[in-house]
C-alpha cells in the first residue's frame, strides 16, 4: 500500500486559506466596510425616526408649539451623527400658517443651520426651512462613535394661524439616497468609525401632523350678583367653604358680620384761660404770648369782680415765685386762649402775668388773683358777664424787651442788651421782618430776631424801633401785681 505524505495535504491547505483571508482583505479594503458591517447591513430593522409632538386642535390667533422629536429606540444598533430637518407646512384649506419661532434642542452640540434658509426675518408664513443638528467628532476607548441615542427634541418650533382650518406640519423625504432632503445618519454603535462610512437611518418617509384651527369661542360675560348694602357697623366678608361632599364644596358664599363700633373717647376735659391784650406801638396784635402766674393764698378783688363772682373779699398776701405756665398766640385784635392740663383745676388763687418775645411782662389789671376751673375761665355767675369779666385783661404791654439769652431765658428789663439786639438786626444783611418787603429790602430777618426787634410790626428793623425802645429804656416789667 502507497504511503501517503502529510506535507503533501497540508502545504496546499494552508496555500487555500491564505489566499482566502487576502481576497476577503482586499474586498473589506476597497468597499470601506467589514463583515460586521456586511452582516448589520443584511438585519432587518426600521430604523430612527422624526416625529412631531404638537396638539390637535387650536384656536385662531393663540400661538402654538410643535416639538420636533428625534427617536433612535428602533434603531438600537446605531449611534445617529447628524440630522437634517427640511420643514414644509401650511393650512390646506385656507393660507395663513405662520412659523413664529423656531429653537434648536440640546441633543446635539451644535446646529449649524437653522431657520429661515435662505436667511428672511421671522415670522415666515408657509415657507419650508431646515434645521440642521451634528455632534462633535468624538470615540470611546474602543474607537466607536459617540452619537445620539434614545428620544430627545431636536427642535421646538412656534406657529400661529389667523384663520381657521386644517394646517399641516411634515418633513420633506424623498429616498433613502437623496441628499436634499431630511435625513438622519448615524454609524454602527458597535464598531470602530475608522472603518465605517455614515449611513442613512430615516429609511422610511416620516409622517406629516395634522392639526384643527378652529374659532375661538368667547367667553360669555357673567354679571356678578349685586351683594346688598349692609346695616351700618356690618360688612360683607366671604365665608369659608367646608369639606367637600361628593367632590362638591358646601357653605361657600358671603356672610354679613357686624362688630361694635369703639366708641370715640371723649377728650380729657382742660382749664381754658381767655385773655385780652395789647402791644404798645401796634395795630396788629397778633402775636406769641407766654403766661405767667404767681400762687397767692388770699385775694382781694375788685368791686366788680366781687358782683360777677359772688364771692367775699380778705387781705391780699402775694408769693415770691413766678412759673410759666404756657404758651398761646394771640389773634389782630389781641385776645388769646390759653389751654392748661386739668391738674391746674382747684388749687390756689394765682396772679397772672404776660409776656411776649419783643414786650416787658405785664400783671393782669382786672383778676388780681383768680382760681382756675375745669372749663372756661374766668368763670362768670353774673347774669350779664361783661368784657371784663369774660377775660383776663392785661391792658397795653411796653414795648423794647427784645433780647433773649442763649437759654432763651429774658431779663424783663430794657436795657443795652436791647439795644443791641436792635442794632444787630438792622446793620445787618437781613433787615426785613417778613415775606412781604423783601424785594425792596434784600432779605428775611430771622424769626427770632425778627418778631423782637420789629417792635412796631410794620416789617423792617429802622430807627423807629429804636426810638421807641430809647421812649422806655430802663423800664422793667411787672413781677407783682399792680399797687
Amino acid at each position: 500500500m502507497k504511503r501517503v505524505s502529510l506535507k503533501g495535504i497540508i502545504l496546499p491547505l494552508l496555500l487555500t486559506l491564505v489566499g482566502a483571508s487576502i481576497a476577503v482583505g482586499a474586498y473589506v479594503t476597497t468597499t470601506g466596510g467589514s463583515i460586521f458591517e456586511l452582516r448589520k447591513k443584511a438585519a432587518d430593522t426600521k430604523g430612527s425616526q422624526l416625529v412631531f409632538v404638537a396638539p390637535k386642535q387650536v384656536d385662531v390667533g393663540k400661538p402654538f408649539t410643535a416639538e420636533l422629536v428625534l427617536d433612535t429606540t428602533g434603531d438600537p444598533d446605531y449611534t445617529v451623527s447628524g440630522v437634517d430637518a427640511v420643514v414644509s407646512y401650511g393650512l390646506q384649506d385656507i393660507e395663513g400658517l405662520t412659523l413664529l419661532s423656531a429653537i434648536p434642542g440640546k441633543i446635539f452640540d451644535s446646529y449649524p443651520t437653522q431657520v429661515p434658509s435662505p436667511p428672511a426675518p421671522l415670522p415666515i408664513p408657509s415657507s419650508p426651512f431646515t434645521i440642521s443638528g451634528v455632534k462633535n467628532y468624538s470615540i470611546n476607548d474602543k474607537g466607536y462613535f459617540n452619537g445620539f441615542t434614545g428620544q430627545g427634541v431636536f427642535a421646538t418650533l412656534t406657529f400661529v394661524a389667523p384663520n381657521p382650518g386644517r394646517a399641516t406640519i411634515s418633513l420633506v423625504y424623498k429616498d433613502p439616497s437623496a441628499t436634499d432632503d431630511t435625513n438622519i445618519n448615524g454609524f454602527l454603535a458597535s464598531q470602530p468609525v475608522s472603518l465605517q462610512k455614515p449611513q442613512e437611518r430615516l429609511l422610511t418617509a416620516p409622517q406629516a401632523f395634522t392639526v384643527e384651527v378652529v374659532a375661538s369661542q368667547p367667553t360669555p360675560t357673567v354679571s356678578p350678583t349685586p351683594t346688598p348694602t349692609p346695616p351700618q357697623g356690618c360688612r360683607y366678608e366671604p365665608r369659608p367653604c367646608a369639606q367637600p361632599v361628593g367632590g362638591v364644596a358646601t357653605g361657600c358664599g358671603m356672610e354679613l358680620v357686624c362688630t361694635t363700633p369703639t366708641p370715640t373717647p371723649t377728650p380729657e376735659p382742660r382749664v381754658m384761660i381767655n385773655f385780652r391784650l395789647a402791644l404798645e406801638g401796634r395795630k396788629n396784635h397778633t402775636t406769641v404770648v407766654d403766661i405767667y402766674g404767681m400762687t397767692t393764698t388770699n385775694v382781694q378783688p375788685s368791686k366788680e369782680v366781687l358782683q360777677a363772682l359772688g364771692a367775699g373779699g380778705s387781705t391780699v398776701v402775694v408769693g415770691d415765685r413766678v412759673d410759666k405756665l404756657g404758651t398761646a398766640v394771640t389773634d389782630p385784635s389781641g385776645t388769646g386762649v390759653l389751654s392748661l392740663d386739668r391738674g391746674y383745676a382747684g388749687g390756689s388763687y394765682m396772679i397772672l402775668f404776660a409776656q411776649t418775645p419783643s414786650h416787658l411782662r405785664k400783671a393782669a389789671q382786672n383778676y388780681q388773683g383768680i382760681r382756675l376751673d375745669v372749663g372756661q375761665n374766668p368763670v362768670c355767675r353774673a347774669e350779664i358777664c361783661t368784657q371784663e369779666v369774660k377775660y383776663v385783661v392785661f391792658d397795653t404791654l411796653t414795648a423794647g424787651d427784645v433780647y433773649t439769652d442763649e437759654k432763651g431765658n429774658k431779663d424783663n428789663l430794657i436795657n443795652t442788651f436791647d439795644v443791641g439786639a436792635i442794632f444787630a438786626a438792622w446793620s445787618g444783611a437781613n433787615v426785613v421782618a417778613n415775606q412781604r418787603d423783601q424785594a425792596t429790602f434784600g432779605g428775611i430777618l430771622p424769626k427770632e430776631i425778627g418778631f423782637a426787634a420789629d417792635l412796631n410790626g410794620d416789617g423792617v428793623v429802622n430807627n423807629r424801633d429804636l426810638a421807641m425802645l430809647l421812649a422806655n429804656f430802663n423800664k422793667r416789667g411787672d413781677t407783682s401785681i399792680p399797687q
